[in-house]
Formats: structure tokens, sequence, C-alpha cells
């Protein structure tokens, strides 16, 4: 065993006489650091993939394991390597394990210890050279010595972590730091509950919740935590909610009543449970950040809902790394790049593409909007390919699997758009051909990536991104000087690196197999909101956007004036100098205050609807450049998502225009694409149908082929372990968006994501799925109940400025949770195109956020009282005038007298009601927290449905006109599967599954999908005349004497059924 001892510097070497000292010269040292006469004061300098130490160069021989360590004081995170070089040390083959295992570190006095084992890649025989790497990925520290150590085996790693219980496939990591966490107390006195031993929590009838705390655990200010376990449970219900959380010794005082406590804004998603099968465990992962002053904490654990039970068991709590655990070391990337498909010659590739015919793309419009490719008809299922390096692309394995619209994303940040109108042609075409030569009878969408090059804030440094108090701002992966999305400037710089690439594609023989361009950049990719100051969302304030925001203003105000005066409550402010509002509006309303708040309100629209026009003029670019019909995508929308600012702009921009096409959005995070849940549209998809756009979900779906992060990661994106969890929700995601005229992207992130044959037989099943619907030719016949969202008054509320999650997020996006569960078939519709399309033949009108009423939206509603309709109105229609905030407006709206009360809990129940037989003192809603404002009905003439469960009264209320019926439901997010049946029923509207609680999809006149959510026996009622067919087997489902069909699910089982 061969062993050499890195010393800084010299002076400290070690009296062993094998060992070896290196000079300090032989370690680099970064800009943020510097050398002492005794240790390197190693600073994070906030370097996008963290600050860089590497040491000398030595022969790898035959070891295959290299133990370091490292001692060192300081705090913050740091992780260890090794950086693997050729024989001749002139070529850099990779770093391995390829991604670091992170070691987190609060040693302010005493130096401690940390050791990484270190291995080779698998082809370890092209490495002859390593040198040992330290990242630094926060804090500081300061370095006493580094030690590195030839072992023949790996040592045997002490593994806290419960590993005798897990998910079905679960791979864990060991984690080498002490389980701090000791159990619950058994009332018998043995083994304490929570670890090995399991803890059940059971929610009686007439309880609202239930809880437990643990004993304090000593813990240190500043370290990072994880908490993780894993639980059963199978009678799970709508709106139960539960799980894990750390608490200081402050709010576990009062923890049960914190949990029925309303909050100004409501935590991003509700913390649902998944119900699994007899035997299976699902698991929970949160991270912790010990406080300053914090010195213990105690762990909780909690359920509340309607009645349930839920099983823990096999807790931890400890400094589990945060990023990058052991799995991530142990995980061998190089396999996924050894099986990809090799490139056909150029000359052969040439030949094709010269006789084949000239791809084109283009939208046919109509009931059902498609893809016309090349003259056929397509629900589109695409291949997304690797957004880091091309040539790692699968194109020929999607292919195989009838996936041959393939994206080829040209992203790299400098690699393409290298300077000012400098653009690196050759990178273009050699990027292109090394996917079109893997699939030369493939269709290409180029995906073009406008995140300006490098240099590019320096040359132009009044055009970025600040805050209001003018500093340059850093996106959330590190990248500083953004552009600022309203610069005009770099709006005409965008269009022309579009233009000039897309013209030179033009010139090239693999022209003829593109069909499309998929515009991305900066944030994410997607043009999320890039600079926030605090709570406040900040894209406005830089210099670049002073101009165009003054535009919009006079365009608004007709150019007068007196009209921006009056609007602002400004008599100083005029069309030459307005701005923005520098002071930030107090979190002490939901909504914005029209007779006080006009430019806070001015702000929003105009953030949204100006990058809505800069999107479609990109999309307008390409396809005038490209010289033959294509498709325009791009990452956008949201509008049932209510978390992408600033992309609200459908009705006035996106949707009349006819550049973007293709619309992608994600499935949800923090567990919500979880099996066993339903996850939401990203969009409001009737609308997008109407107007010819396709909306696409994006399956970048994290599974045993894909790198590891750390169980918290992969909690909050889920990771799928098994074939089978993978297809049903694969099939979930699909299904959904094929029935409401959408599509599905397979997004191959970072290379060989779907790099297994399991996964690839369900890639093929959702095309032929896609493929057969199709071929029906469906129409899709109107709903009898729409869900009406208005896209004016997503901007009527704060939570747009204030980044954080307010009326609209519960009333358009939490709400659909309760309409995917309630058997119905409706429609989704923006406000705008209901009255646009003259639509009045709904039995039931569900107005989801009619915060601010104008008089020509009233007139309309006007119109709606009569014939028997059933009008619904949730939390606070009308509530927001053009003379302030005003609770009497609600009662003239919506004809049921209404008064504010003070702020408190809106938790509520049902009460017996001609709409809610059988649901008396079940929960009313999903995570009714946002008591801040809220509203009481006080109207004689009204029946109660709902009332507060702390005597503040009647919630929600029916009264009966001569011609019409009125529900206002004062909450948020009011709904549940069982009310909206009733209210079906009530109304006279078709139930087409009899037992809501499942998810269960019908838009599409052929199609039902459902998901096991509550795992029930699901009685279904096709359309009159049809049978169900199971579209993965083609079965025939057999029908009862009534012609129901019964299909019993097991939790995160998917069903894709036809109707013919």
């Amino acid at each position: 065993m061969k062993k050499m001892i890195l010393l800084i510097p010299a002076m400290l070497a070690v009296s062993a006489l094998s060992a070896e000292t290196i000079p300090l010269s032989e370690w680099n040292l970064p800009e943020t650091s510097k050398k002492t006469n005794t240790a390197i004061e190693a600073v994070f300098g906030g370097e996008k993939y963290g600050t860089l130490f590497w040491g000398p160069f030595r022969k790898a021989g035959n070891a295959k394991i290299w133990q370091l360590t490292v001692k060192l004081n300081g705090s913050g995170e740091i992780q260890g390597s090794l950086g693997c070089y050729s024989e001749d040390k002139k070529r850099f083959l990779t770093r391995h394990p390829f991604s670091f295992e992170t070691k987190t570190v609060h040693a302010r006095e005493k130096s401690r210890d940390l050791t990484w084992y270190l291995t080779l890649p698998k082809d370890a025989g092209a490495v002859g050279w390593i040198r040992p790497v330290l990242r630094i990925v926060s804090g500081k520290f300061t370095i006493h010595q580094i030690q590195i150590e030839e072992l023949d085996q790996m040592p045997p790693r002490k593994n806290y972590l419960d590993t005798t219980c897990r998910m079905p496939g679960e791979v864990l990591p060991d984690y080498t730091e002490p389980n701090l966490f000791a159990g619950f107390k058994g009332r018998d006195g043995g083994e304490p509950l929570g670890i090995q031993r399991e803890l059940k929590l059971a929610l009686a009838e007439n309880a609202s919740s239930v809880s437990l705390v643990s004993d304090p655990i000593r813990v240190e200010p500043g370290d990072k935590y994880i908490l993780t376990g894993l639980y059963h449970s199978a009678d799970l219900h709508f709106g139960n909610a539960g799980g894990l959380a750390v608490l200081t010794e402050e709010k576990a005082k009062n923890w049960t009543g914190d949990l029925e406590a309303f909050r100004p804004y409501s935590p991003l998603a509700v913390t649902e449970l998944v119900n699994r099968r007899e035997g299976e465990w699902a698991r929970r992962t949160i991270q912790y950040q010990v406080p300053e002053g914090v010195k213990s904490v105690r762990i909780g654990v909690f359920l509340r809902g309607d009645p349930a039970s839920v099983r823990w068991r096999s807790l931890y709590f400890g400094l589990g790394p945060w990023q990058q655990d052991t799995r991530s070391q142990d995980f061998d990337l190089s396999w996924h790049y050894e099986k990809n498909t090799e490139p056909l010659p150029e000359e052969e590739v040439n030949a094709v593409l010269a006789s084949r015919p000239e791809a084109s793309a283009e939208i046919l419009p109509g009931n059902s909007p498609r893809v016309l490719l090349n003259g056929n008809k397509e629900i589109p299922v695409i291949y997304f390919g690797d957004a880091i390096d091309a040539a790692r692309n699968k194109t020929a394995a999607f292919q195989e699997a009838g996936i041959d619209l393939q994206i080829i994303p040209i992203f790299r940040k400098g690699y393409y758009w290298t300077g000012y109108r400098q653009y690196n042609f050759e990178a273009i075409d050699r990027t292109i051909m090394e996917n079109i030569r893997r699939n030369p009878r493939g269709n290409f969408i180029i995906g073009i990536s406008v995140t300006p090059y490098p240099s590019w804030a320096e040359e132009f440094p009044g055009e970025t991104a600040v805050n209001r108090v003018g500093a340059q701002q850093t996106s959330r992966d590190g990248r500083k000087n953004l552009p600022c999305y309203y610069s005009r400037v770099y709006q005409e710089q965008v269009l022309e690196y579009i233009r000039q690439a897309i013209e030179h594609m033009r010139q090239q023989p693999y022209f003829k197999a593109i069909a499309g361009f998929h515009i991305i950049g900066n944030e994410d990719g997607q043009f999320y909101y890039q600079v926030k100051y605090g709570r406040y969302m900040d894209e406005a304030y830089s210099p670049a956007a002073r101009e165009p925001f003054r535009a919009f203003l006079r365009k608004k105000y007709g150019n007068d004036p007196e009209a921006l005066k009056k609007s602002w409550k400004r008599e100083d402010v005029t069309f030459e100098n307005a701005e923005p509002p520098r002071t930030p509006r107090p979190l002490d309303t939901f909504f914005w205050d029209r007779s006080a708040d006009m430019a806070y309100w001015d702000v929003s629209i105009f953030m949204n609807e100006a990058m809505g026009e800069f999107a479609e003029a990109m999309c307008q670019a390409a396809k005038e450049a490209a010289g033959k019909k294509v498709i325009a995508v791009m990452w956008w929308g949201r509008g049932g998502e209510q978390f992408v600012q600033p992309h609200f702009a459908q009705t006035h921009v996106i949707l009349p225009a006819a550049g973007m096409d293709l619309m992608g959005g994600q499935p949800g995070y923090f567990g919500e694409r979880n099996n066993g849940l339903t996850s939401y549209y990203p969009w409001i998809p009737d609308s997008l149908r109407l107007h010819g756009k396709i909306p696409m979900i994006e399956a970048d779906f994290r599974t045993w082929t894909t790198v590891y992060k750390s169980l918290q990661q992969d909690s909050h994106v889920v990771r799928y372990w098994t074939p089978d969890s993978f297809r049903n929700a694969l099939l979930r995601e699909a299904g959904r968006l094929f029935s409401v005229g959408g599509g599905l992207w397979f997004y191959d992130m970072t290379a060989g994501w779907f790099d297994d044959p399991k996964l690839m037989e369900s890639a093929a099943l959702v095309k032929r799925i896609a493929a057969k619907l199709e071929k029906n030719d469906t129409p899709f016949s109107p709903a009898e109940i729409v869900f009406v969202a208005d896209e004016d008054n997503f901007l009527a509320t704060t939570e747009q400025l204030h980044c954080w999650n307010g009326p609209n997020f519960h009333s358009v996006r939490k709400t659909q949770r309760a309409m995917m569960r309630s058997g119905l078939k409706y429609d989704f519709l923006y406000l705008s195109d209901l009255i646009a399309q003259e639509s009045t033949h709904y039995k039931v009108f569900c107005f989801l956020n009619l915060y601010h009423v104008t008089p020509e939206i009233e007139a309309w509603l006007d119109t709606l009282r009569r014939d028997g309709r059933t009008l619904v109105f949730v939390y606070a229609p009308g509530y927001s005038t053009d003379k302030g905030l005003d609770v009497d407006n609600i009662s003239r709206i919506t004809g049921i007298r209404t008064e504010k009360i003070e702020a408190g809990s809106q938790k509520s129940v049902f009460v017996d009601s001609p709409c809610t037989q059988g649901l008396a003192g079940k929960n009313a809603g999903l995570e009714n927290a946002l008591g801040l404002v809220r509203f009481r009905i006080d109207d004689p003439d009204a029946v109660p449905i709902c009332t507060y469960t702390d005597g503040s009264g009647v919630s929600g209320a029916m009264k009966k006109f001569p011609d019409y019926t009125v529900i206002y439901l004062a909450l948020p997010s009011p709904f549940t599967p069982a009310f909206l049946s009733r209210l079906a029923g009530y109304a006279g509207i078709p139930v087409f599954n009899r037992t809501p609680g499942d998810m269960f999809v019908h838009r599409r006149d052929d199609l039902m999908v459902l998901h096991g959510v509550e795992a029930n026996t699901n009685i279904l009622c096709p359309p009159q005349g049809k049978k169900l067919y199971d579209m993965t087997t083609g079965e025939e489902l057999p029908a009862n004497s009534d012609s129901t069909v019964e299909i019993t699910l097991s939790p995160g089982e998917t069903r894709i059924l036809e109707c013919r």
C-alpha cells in the first residue's frame, strides 16, 4: 500500500520516511483564495460549478481505489474527486466520480478530517495520470493537510440509514453521519417508534389532525440536515395531508395549533401523501438548515383531513448530504455513452438527404389541432435530446420506437452565439449532423438558445437585469450579468441571431430534415423571472426596460397624461418620467387596490405582455427565416400552473397570434408527479385547443438510469424506481394530454435517461396510443360544466409581484385536483374565450378568479342569469373595484349578502344542502390556509353549503332565483371531488364516473383516462352506445346489464380506455 501526503506548506513535513512532500506551487490557487505560512485559505468565489483546487499529477498505476483525506477548519460545503488524464497528460478524460460527493462542514474552531473513497472509471486502462480535486461549493475553509492513499479494496462504510426497508427498486445511499433521531417513545416502553419499529398515526372521525413530536435533538447553527422516512397508507382521501417536519423548540410548543392556523401566504403545495399497495412504501424527505441561535430541534410527524391512517418507519435525521450522496459517487455514467448508435458515414447520409422529401410541419387547426408533418396528421410525441451534448442523443433508439420527430438542442452558452453578430456556424452544423447521421430519415426541430454569450453584459452594461436598488442579479444556477428581457438591444440581437442561424441552415443539405424550431433562453431556458429583491419580482427595474415600459403606458392610456395621473394617483407622473414604484407594497392583502396600487398592477401587466410580445417575435422570426412551413415551440403558457412569471400573456398576445405552435411545460414538482397523485395542467387547455395551440407535457422523468443527487431530490422531482411505476406515470401524463388535444416529449436531459429496454417499451406504447387516437379523428363535443379562469385577474393579486402563491394559485391550480377526480366531463377555459365563443350552452359555470369585474363582464354575466343555469363564484368575486376593495360588491355580483371578517382559519366543513347530500361533516376544499382576507355569508335567503370550523359562520351558500341559481364559496380552493359530483347531479349533468376519488379525465369523446389515487372500484358510464377498450392491450372491458363498466384500480395504476 502506497501513501503520499500532500502538505501545505512543505514545512509541515511528516516524519514518515515514505511520505512525499509536494511543493505548494503545484496546487492551483483561485483568485478568491490565498496562501498563508501554514495553510491555504480556500474561499468559494461564486463560480457556477464551484471553486476548484487541483492537486499535482500522480501516476495512476494499477490502483483502483484512492482514499482522499483533508484536514481543515471552516464552514460550508466541499467536494472531493479525481481528475483523470491520458498517458501523455495532454488530454483530460473525465473527473471521477462524475458527480462529486458533497460534505457539509461547520468546524469553526476544532479542525476536522474529511475522507472520500474514490474509484477510477470503468475503462481505467485509458487513465495514465490522476490529479486530486477539491471543489468549494459554499463557504470558506482553512486547509491544513491533504493525504492521498492507494487502497487494495474499499473499506466497509458504516451506514446509519435503515436499509432493511425501502420503496420497490429503490437504491439507497450510505449515510455515514449518525442518525440523531432516537425515535418516538412508545406507550409500551419497548423499542422507540419510527426507526425500525412502525409508528401509526390514525385520524379519528371527529378529529381534524393528529401529530407527534420527539424529544429535543442537539444541533449546530448553520448545519444542513436531512430528514427522511418511509410511510404506508391505503385509505387516504382527497384533502388528507401529512408528513415530517423539523421544529424549533419555540415552534414545537404549539405545533398542533400551527397546523390549523392561517398563513398570509400558503406553502408551495399541500403536503399530499400517496396510497400504496399492500407491502409497498413511499418516502418523504426534507432538507433543513439550522437557523442562527437554534441549539436544538424536535422531529414532528402529522396527519390531517378526513379520517385516515398512516404508518411510518425508518426515520433518519442527520448530516446526510444535501447534494451528491454516495450513490452519485458510485454511479457510472459512461455506460450510457458506450451504447450510443454509431453515426453513418457523411456521404451516405447526404445521399439519403438528397433523395428524401423536404420535411415540413404546420398546425392543422380545427376542433382538435394537430401537427401536419410532411402531409400526415399527428398527435405530437417527440424526443427531446441531451441539452448538454447533442452527440449523446438517442435519436436512433427513439426512431426505432416510432418517435421520429426529434429536438436537437444547440444550447451551449457562448458556443454557437459567440459575440456581437458573431456565430459559430461550423459548430451548429457539427451538432446538427451528429444527430442526423444517426437518423437521416427523421424529422427534426432545432432548439436554439438565445442566452447571450459570456462577454455580452460587459459589452452592453446598460442592458442587463438589475433589481430596484440597481444591483446586478444572479440566476438560480449561478449565472451573472443576465440580460434584461425587455431590452430592445437584447431583443434585436436575439432576432438577428435567429435569422442568421436559420438562413445558414437553409444552405445546408440537412435542412431537408428540419421541420421546426424550439426557442429557449435565460432562466432555466424558459424565460422565467430572474430578478428578485427579497420576495419581490424586479424584472422591470433595469434602465433598459424604462422606455419599453413608458411605451406600454402610452398605449394603455391612449397617450393621455391625465389618464395616467388619475390612474396612478400622482400629479407629478408623466410618460417621460414614469417608472415602476421602488417601495415594496406591504404584504397586508392579496389584492391590489385599484384606487391606490395601479402603478404596481401596470408593472405586472407590462412584464407579462411585453415578454409575450418578445416570445411571439422570436417564433415569427424563426418561421419567416425558414422559408418553408415549420412549427415554433417554446416552454410557455403556465396559466394553469400559476408559478412561472412572466408568462401570463396568452389571451392578449400569444393565443390570437400565429407564431407559437407548441407550448411546453412540466408535470409538477414537490412530489406532485408522484404515482398516486393527479398533478395539474400547466395551461388552460381548452383555450389552447380553440386557438390552434398544442400543449406539450415534458416527460423529464428520473429513473434508475439517471444520475443521483440526493434523497431530497428524488422526493422533490420524483424518481421512478421500477418499469411499472415509470409506465404508469408516463401513461397518466400522456393520457391527460391526449385527452385535451395535447402531446408529450421525452426529455433526455443529460444523456441516457431512457437508456433501458423497459423504458423504451413504454415510450413506444405511448406512440402507438397516439397513432391509434389520431386515426379516430374524434371531435370534442362540449361539456355541460365549465371552469373559468380570467387571465386579467391573474395580475389582480399581489402574488405575481411578490413571488409567492396566493388566491390564483389556490383557485386555478389546486382546484384542478378536485376537477380531475370528480368523475365529470368538463371544459376549462379562459373567460375571454368563453365570451368570444358566446358559449352559453353550459348548465354550470364555475368562475374561479373573478376578483375584478369590469362593466362589460358584469353585463355578460347578467346574460347568463336565466334558463335554469347555476353560476358558481369562488372566493372574492368583484372584491377589487375601481374605487378600492369593497366586500359589498361581492354581494352585488353574487346576489348573496356577504361581509368581511377578521383574519383567521378558512378551514371549513360541508353541511347538509341540496348539493351536498351525504357530505355533512366532511372537509370542504383543499388546503384553505389563506386566512388573511376572509368573508362570511350573512344572507337569510341563502342555503348554507359549508361553514367555518372556528365558528366564524357560513363560508359557502346557494341561493335560488326565479330563473337561475347562484352558489358562492368564500374559499380560495373550495371544491372536492365528491362535492363536484353532487353538484353535477343537482344540476342534471352526466357523471361519467360514479365513484369520484381516482383521477378521471374524459375530454375527448373517444378517450377515458384513469389513475389510481384512492384506488376505488370505479363505476364508469360510457357515452351512449359506446363500449370501452383497454388501449394497452386492445381488450374489450365487460359491461354490466346497465351498460356501466367497473374497474378496480391499484394505487398508482393507470388505465387508458378507448370509447367506440
